[in-house]
């Protein structure tokens, strides 16, 4: 989501005036973030006895990251594939008659 929102920010958003903004420091907070998010992920996943137990072939981490991506995948096939419709630009329709839109949950 991070990066999602630096490459917002890199296209000039926001573009509208709000009670509260960053400013300036939107885009170097944003990145200040995702390098921290990168730092504890490596943390989380260096193999060490003491914070990832080896309970077998896999260390604890790995098993954790297997079965949360297996989980999401899941739901999304059983849930929300069906849900998602797909965006019509005005360009690829009947002379601007569809609108753009997108619908999920």
């Amino acid at each position: 989501m991070l990066a999602a929102l630096i490459r917002r920010r890199l296209n000039g958003w926001p573009t509208a005036t709000a009670p509260f903004t960053l400013g300036g420091w939107g885009l170097p907070l944003a990145i200040i973030g995702i390098v921290w998010v990168a730092f504890v992920a490596i943390d989380a996943g260096w193999p060490r006895a003491a914070t990832n137990p080896d309970l077998g072939p896999f260390p604890i981490i790995e098993e954790f990251a297997v079965v949360i991506v297996l989980l999401g995948g899941l739901w999304w096939f059983l849930g929300l594939r069906g849900r998602v419709k797909p965006v019509v630009s005005p360009e690829a329709g009947d002379a601007g008659e569809q609108a753009v839109r997108t619908s999920t949950p």
